[in-house]
């Protein structure tokens, strides 16, 4: 029967079942996805690891009924296959069927910096205290910062992005793998990405080029964003026409407070940066 299906802002071709035909995850299959790169994802995205469980093709067409009792054989994970979409079961390896709890972790929301804020307008507070909490500092090599700052302004803390890619990076709708190379992976039906790596300078020393650790953690949020269908996070309408007044807009919009909250803790930020 039926089983529970995941909403998503962005397409999607690739969709991830449990043996009750829930939907679990999904992704965009742009052409290039293979599967050792999505094993990569479900060990961000599952709390149990991927040599737990297997996944089967689902033999059904379309959207399936029955998926525990109709599937192909298992995938190989680790072979650097192409992804077809469809739909794919989670089972036990023997194929039975086994529990896989979804990662509950979710990202803070991110307000776009605009023309009005300052070029380097900083992360929002609570963004901030979390660098502070987590110690992100231990992970900047910059030597040209003071032992006193927190690390927030380095070199190592931002990349050049035109205004498109911003706001994709800013939602989490593409984002930068360090551990595949620097590949550039896109979590939309976004093509102009496809194949694409973040250019690195070979003159410059590791420690002035962007942080991969500071990488890897907006890509492990990507992940967890993209694949649970971005349940949960926040969707601001950032479509506020010039000369509009825009603390309005944000306060009288859906989710306005906490929107509000975060606009204005990166606005009194860049003072205290």
């Amino acid at each position: 029967m039926p089983g529970y299906r995941l909403s998503s802002r962005y397409e999607r071709n690739i969709h991830f079942v449990n043996s009750e035909n829930d939907e679990l995850g999904g992704a965009w299959q742009a052409g290039s996805l293979t599967w050792a790169e999505m094993t990569q994802r479900m060990e961000i995205l599952f709390e149990l690891p991927t040599t737990n469980f297997a996944l089967f093709p689902c033999l059904e067409d379309g959207d399936p009924n029955d998926p525990l009792s109709h599937h192909g054989p298992p995938i190989k994970l680790q072979k650097p296959n192409i992804i077809k979409p469809g739909f794919y079961v989670l089972l036990s390896p023997d194929g039975e069927p086994v529990d896989i709890p979804v990662n509950p972790e979710m990202p803070l929301p991110r307000a776009l910096s605009r023309p009005l804020s300052s070029p380097n307008d900083p992360l929002s507070l609570k963004l901030r205290n979390r660098w502070v909490a987590e110690g992100w500092k231990q992970q900047i090599t910059d030597d040209d910062i003071g032992m006193s700052d927190t690390g927030i302004n380095s070199i190592q803390s931002g990349i050049l992005l035109d205004s498109t890619t911003h706001q994709f990076f800013n939602i989490y709708a593409i984002s930068i793998n360090p551990d595949d190379d620097h590949k550039v992976v896109s979590f939309a039906n976004e093509p102009q990405y496809e194949g694409l790596t973040m250019f690195h300078r070979p003159d410059i020393p590791d420690k002035y080029q962007p942080c991969n650790a500071l990488l890897r953690h907006h890509f492990r949020m990507a992940v967890l964003l993209s694949m649970k269908g971005r349940i949960g996070y926040p969707v601001w309408d950032e479509d506020i026409q010039e000369g509009c007044d825009q603390m309005a807009e944000i306060s009288e919009s859906d989710q306005g407070k906490l929107r509000f909250e975060t606009v204005l803790a990166g606005k009194l930020n860049q003072f205290i940066a």
